[in-house]
């Protein structure tokens, strides 16, 4: 059977089911850059639990009866497999020490202990339905100096001061991401210990390729927003 939970780290190749968000992660660890610690809940975990409701025969039966307002209700009376829960709790349990004092991101919203993952994670299966193509990063949430920067304006969006040497540091980091993607792209990222940590990135869409300069050798930020 395909794995349904698996840390990013352990994903060696980038695969076109995994989807974009997930592949960008893998190419950044490939290319030696800090990430976020995470774990990813495949398809598979979805077909899973599609398959241990009957939700398929169930939806298909009441939109053929014509009872298809009742689709809603048998979606928010479906639970997770228990198996499924096991390896979700294991898997939020590693990314640190105590359980319920792991904070981590679903979709963009920060969430805290075991009961709200589960909780969670059957919302975003249920909310998804139908689909044929859907892997949700769980990642954990790195305490530090959190910003993002978008490699086109060299700018810094963030309520954080950041000092001469941490400001090298991201100069460092954004120089080396621009030799991996040549377009412009948003970075989320949280400076953690002396260390840059990508927590997402995603393109820049605004901007026209042909309006794009190479980019430079060495990376230079012009201005931080908490300024």
């Amino acid at each position: 059977m395909a794995a349904r939970v698996v840390f990013l780290h352990e994903l060696e190749e980038e695969s076109e089911h995994l989807g974009k968000k997930v592949n960008d992660l893998i190419h950044l660890i490939s290319h030696g850059f800090e990430v976020a610690q995470s774990f990813v809940i495949t398809h598979q975990a979805y077909l899973d639990f599609l398959k241990e409701n009957n939700l398929d025969n169930k939806v298909k039966h009441l939109l053929s009866t014509g009872l298809d307002k009742q689709i809603t209700k048998h979606l928010d009376d479906s639970k997770l497999p228990g198996s499924l829960v096991n390896e979700l709790l294991k898997a939020y349990k590693n990314l640190g020490t105590v359980l319920d004092d792991i904070e981590v991101k679903i979709n963009g919203e920060k969430i805290r202990g075991d009961a709200t993952l589960i909780e969670k994670i059957k919302q975003v299966f249920v909310s998804s339905y139908p689909t044929d193509k859907l892997n949700i990063v769980v990642q954990k949430v790195h305490f530090g100096k959190h910003g993002k920067v978008r490699t086109s304006s060299k700018f810094i969006n963030s309520i954080h001061p950041f000092s001469d040497s941490e400001t090298t540091l991201l100069e460092d980091m954004l120089s080396n991401f621009m030799k991996v993607f040549y377009l412009p792209h948003e970075i989320d990222f949280t400076l953690e210990k002396g260390k840059v940590i990508i927590n997402m990135i995603k393109p820049e869409t605004h901007i026209a390729m042909q309006d794009w300069d190479l980019p430079e050798t060495h990376y230079k930020i012009t201005g931080n927003s908490h300024y």
